[in-house]
């Protein structure tokens, strides 16, 4: 069964160092999973089957985090509109 899902994910890299580059490395590797990324200034909006945006959304998240402490806040939701 195929469940659309929403996520409104946040990422906080820790320690200084430069915060914009793993934000765009994280949300670079959910568009390379072919999710719908809407990149905002606190949080980003991240579309797509749930399978494949829990499966991206570790896989975006280990690699940024191999490079440092993170924190990583997640809401998500099956009833938000697209």
């Amino acid at each position: 069964m195929k469940i659309l899902t929403q996520a409104e994910v946040s990422l906080y890299p820790l320690g200084g160092g430069d915060i914009s580059s793993s934000v765009k490395r994280f949300a670079g590797i959910l568009v390379e999973s072919g999710l719908e990324v809407e990149v905002g200034k606190m949080s980003s909006i991240v579309v797509g089957e749930s399978e494949r945006l829990f499966s991206a959304l570790r896989s975006a998240y280990e690699h940024v985090a191999e490079a440092g402490p993170v924190v990583m806040v997640l809401k998500l939701s099956n009833a938000c509109p697209t």
